[in-house]
């Protein structure tokens, strides 16, 4: 999980999916939620500015992978709620 100008951002690895949590008085509320970007998710990171933000996803071993890699996607064209 991550926090991103007030947004706390979380992988659910049970569904897969990369959810969106703002606080309001002092509770966490959902925001958005959206699949996750590839499978495998591990851990995830948000960086640059904000016209060109990415995601750098920690992708654990799979049939196409033999050992972890990091993969950097771009925001706006792999997680459209992310247009902040």
């Amino acid at each position: 999980m991550v926090w991103v100008e007030g947004l706390l951002w979380v992988h659910d690895s049970k569904s897969q999916r990369i959810l969106l949590y703002g606080v309001d008085n002092g509770a966490l509320v959902l925001r958005a939620s959206q699949p996750a970007p590839a499978a495998g998710v591990l851990g995830l990171a948000v960086a640059g500015p904000r016209k060109d933000r990415s995601i750098y996803v920690l992708l654990g071993p799979s049939g196409a992978r033999s050992q972890a890699s990091i993969a950097r996607l771009r925001l706006k064209s792999r997680l459209p709620f992310a247009n902040f």
